[in-house]
């Protein structure tokens, strides 16, 4: 669930997936204090997230098994794992994808279809 009290961009903070050391430091001073492209990234994984617990808690069941918002949904999520592709600042993309990539099936959306 999403902790609200936290600032925006932690709501949903993909967690660094890789060994200790620079790579480790960056990706979490990124989530610390975004600046540049790492702000709209970890938003866009805050809306992605977000999204998903409102639409369980509203209608009782997964985005993923909504016919028309799940569509969206994974439209969403596919964007942003093209956004890695670009400028993301001192996030790890590996990370980032892993984490989007988790979301989406822990609320039954496939996103290779």
């Amino acid at each position: 669930m999403v902790d609200h009290s936290a600032p925006v961009w932690a709501w949903a903070a993909p967690p660094f997936r890789g060994p200790a050391g620079t790579a480790k430091r960056q990706h979490q001073a990124a989530l610390d204090a975004p600046r540049g492209f790492e702000t709209p990234i970890l938003l866009f994984c805050r809306a992605l997230a977000s999204y998903a617990e409102q639409h369980a808690a509203r209608f009782d069941g997964p985005i993923g098994e909504d016919y028309v918002l799940g569509d969206y949904w994974r439209s969403m999520a596919q964007a942003t794992l093209g956004l890695l592709n670009g400028d993301t600042g001192r996030l790890d993309c590996g990370s980032v994808d892993a984490w989007i990539r988790e979301t989406a099936t822990a609320h039954g959306v496939d996103l290779d279809t």
